[in-house]
């Protein structure tokens, strides 16, 4: 009986090795770095207001650091059919924040980000540009979903000239919007309760290739494969991997490799992605 069970543990081994080689050969053929420009808005503020704070935000304070980066893609198409309104719904791809101590990850779809941008908008004689990136986090700390907004604003009596029109240009200058800077991180939904404002004091919108963000790619090699997976799934094993991590591979900015990433580069290597 165990000799038996030991060939059929041979064999089982032998036809994984066999489809495990296959896929690897099929994804390297098929997957290769993506040569896609994102945007790339690094940002650094601090918490400036508290509303309805103590039994919403335990820990934090006034004063607490805010910072992050998230990148989004400025090739999403437009949701909205106004000529003066921008929707660009999951345009955000990837999002780090961290605020004092505690990490926020970006959720996944259904409850993701969005961007919505408002061009010469005329409120009571005063033309507003504004520009929003939102996003729905998670609150590691109580494993609690959250909201996250990023707000950029100019005012004017006439059409202020930071956005051209209400498309997600590449080319926004986001420090010439100088009227707000600013954010906030509150209950789901944003408007049931208490919420943590926030000043930004330092902000950048440059463009990188898609394929230096090395999403999935545990080894550094450039290219996401099932060689990645495998690593990943050494790694939730507590195994020593066979070769270097590369720590950027992280793809939901939860500061580790687990099984989100191993799923997410099984859904590269399968185009689903």
């Amino acid at each position: 009986m165990n000799n038996r069970f030991k060939v059929c543990g041979i064999r089982i081994c032998q036809n994984l090795q066999r489809i495990i080689s296959a896929l690897m050969i099929m994804s390297v053929t098929a997957v290769t770095p993506a040569q896609a420009v994102f945007m790339k808005l690094d940002f650094e503020g601090s918490i400036s207001f508290i509303y309805l704070p103590d039994d919403v935000f335990p820990g934090l304070n006034v004063g607490d650091m805010v910072t992050g980066s998230l990148v989004y893609d400025p090739t999403t198409p437009d949701g909205n059919p106004a000529t003066q309104i921008g929707y660009y719904e999951d345009a955000v791809k990837r999002l780090r924040l961290m605020i004092g101590n505690r990490n926020f990850p970006m959720l996944p779809p259904p409850e993701s980000s969005e961007i919505a941008i408002e061009n010469d908008t005329l409120t009571y004689g005063t033309y507003y540009d504004s520009l929003f990136f939102k996003a729905a986090v998670m609150d590691q700390s109580f494993q609690v979903s959250r909201f996250f907004q990023l707000s950029f604003a100019e005012s004017s009596s006439n059409p202020p000239t930071d956005l051209t029109s209400d498309a997600l240009d590449a080319s926004i200058d986001i420090n010439g919007f100088v009227w707000a800077k600013n954010g906030f991180i509150a209950e789901l939904p944003p408007w049931s309760g208490g919420r943590y404002y926030f000043n930004l004091t330092s902000v950048s919108l440059y463009p990188v290739p898609e394929a230096i963000l090395k999403w999935g790619d545990v080894n550094g090699d450039s290219i996401v494969d099932l060689s990645d997976a495998i690593l990943a799934l050494q790694i939730i094993s507590n195994m020593s991997p066979s070769v270097p991590i590369d720590a950027n591979a992280d793809s939901d900015g939860d500061g580790k490799i687990g099984m989100e990433e191993v799923i997410y580069i099984l859904q590269r290597v399968s185009d689903l992605r």
